[in-house]
């Protein structure tokens, strides 16, 4: 009887213990549902509010530089523009040699692709070495699917190995070469300040500090320089 009653016991407080897990399990499923449905939400709220605000900003950019000029004392004004102009060209420039090596890029995907036979290896190669505007991105958005149609294609891992080869050689020809020279000589930077500014920021602030390392390196050569 007292073996009995220690499970009926226990069981009788599984059960009572059953509702408050239900309700548990219910709102938290809820609370998702709802937080996901607006972090949705906010999400296309920024898409939708980025452009108009871009728009004003762009509309009303010399108002608001001459407003920013203003605050600056008179003596000092000459000086603070000519720093404020040389890292708007060197911003700029870093854009351009950005988009000269993704370019550059893109061509040699298409091609090591075009050579290893994958389907739609010039739309890919393209897709690819653009998306490399973003660290990583080009990884995701070229390596899988270029891999996925090679075997699809072929079904052989031979070919496969050949992409991932492409890509390999790619990347290290970016990291090394590419965006070294294309980049940091447009920006006024030494390849090697490049990578290691590069490096530094990832370590420092992650996939944000890989974003902004060389244009933060590059407006901190310009003061350095002024300095």
């Amino acid at each position: 009887p007292a073996k009995a009653r220690e499970i009926l016991n226990a069981n009788m407080r599984k059960f009572g213990e059953l509702p408050m897990k239900a309700v548990s399990g219910v709102t938290a499923m809820l609370w998702n549902s709802v937080s996901g449905l607006f972090n949705l939400v906010l999400v296309f709220v920024n898409l939708a509010v980025i452009p108009v605000a871009m728009f004003y900003l762009l509309r009303d950019f010399d108002t608001i530089r001459e407003k920013l000029t203003a605050l600056v004392p008179p003596g000092s004004r000459k000086n603070i523009s000519g720093i404020l102009r040389e890292i708007a060209e060197v911003l700029s420039a870093f854009v351009r040699g950005q988009l000269m090596a993704a370019t550059l890029m893109a061509a040699l995907y298409a091609t090591g692709l075009f050579f290893c036979g994958t389907p739609m290896s010039l739309f890919i190669g393209i897709l690819a070495g653009y998306a490399n505007l973003v660290p990583y991105l080009g990884i995701v958005f070229g390596f899988l699917p270029a891999a996925l149609l090679t075997y699809l294609h072929y079904g052989d891992f031979l070919p496969v190995a050949a992409v991932l080869a492409i890509f390999g050689v790619v990347q290290v020809l970016e990291g090394t070469v590419i965006t070294p020279r294309l980049v940091g000589d447009r920006i006024g930077l030494h390849p090697v300040a490049v990578m290691a500014a590069v490096l530094l920021g990832a370590d420092l602030f992650g996939f944000l500090g890989i974003l902004l390392a060389v244009p933060a390196a590059a407006a901190a050569n310009v003061l350095l320089k002024r300095g």
